[in-house]
């Protein structure tokens, strides 16, 4: 009887789990659509401090008459489209944010479709009451060639 069960237990410990390492490896956990979002506003809180703080200030509140705010703002929430056109190629001419009129030049600060989006993220949530999906590089560049 004992010579039978070595093999057995043998034969058990063979046919447990057949998983390789890789297979496990790749069971990792997908990443979240919350987890995304939260990356892309760390991102872009990062491109904002190099790129857009020194106008619109790190509050987001701008320069009443000459640099627009970006929190709080309804350019940023009603206009999308021109704000990621506007982050993207710069901007110059009237427009008008929170009844306010501004009149200045934004350069272009040469920033790539993904910082685009993450600056736009991080604004939208952080200083703004979005609650839209977050935006990716393919809707940037959507947004562009509207």
């Amino acid at each position: 009887m004992k010579y039978l069960i070595a093999p057995i237990i043998a034969l058990l410990i063979s046919c447990g789990d057949t998983k390789t390492e890789t297979q496990i490896a790749d069971n990792t956990a997908p990443v979240s659509a919350q987890d995304i979002k939260e990356q892309s506003i760390a991102r872009g809180k990062a491109v904002y401090d190099s790129n857009c703080v020194s106008c619109h200030l790190s509050n987001g509140s701008g320069v009443a008459g000459i640099y627009p705010p970006v929190a709080n703002s309804d350019w940023i929430m009603n206009k999308r489209t021109e704000s990621i056109k506007g982050i993207k190629n710069g901007l110059k001419g009237p427009i008008v944010v929170n009844g306010e009129d501004y009149d200045n030049i934004m350069s272009k600060m040469g920033l790539t479709n993904k910082e685009v989006a993450d600056v736009m993220n991080y604004v939208s949530y952080t200083m703004n009451e979005y609650e839209g999906e977050a935006l990716t590089a393919k809707d940037v560049q959507k947004a562009l060639a509207q």
